[in-house]
């Protein structure tokens, strides 16, 4: 099963059967959110969990990938 990688740019959301977003940028836009100074505090704390998260997980699937290659 093949899967297209693309950014949020709305053209891409139907143009693949199945489809997947590049992680950086849901990650650029949650670590936008968290220096937005839009949040209220609870919003912020539950925005900088996930943002921690994922960034956290892309880095050790990087970090396998890697290794994989190597």
């Amino acid at each position: 099963m093949a899967v297209g990688i693309s950014d949020d740019y709305a053209a891409y959301r139907n143009a693949f059967q199945n489809h997947q977003l590049c992680w950086a940028h849901p990650i650029r836009k949650m670590r936008d959110l968290v220096k937005s100074g839009k949040l209220d505090k609870l919003q912020l704390e539950i925005c900088s969990l996930a943002y921690n998260a994922m960034r956290s997980i892309h880095r050790e699937m990087t970090e396998v990938l890697v290794q994989g290659i190597s």
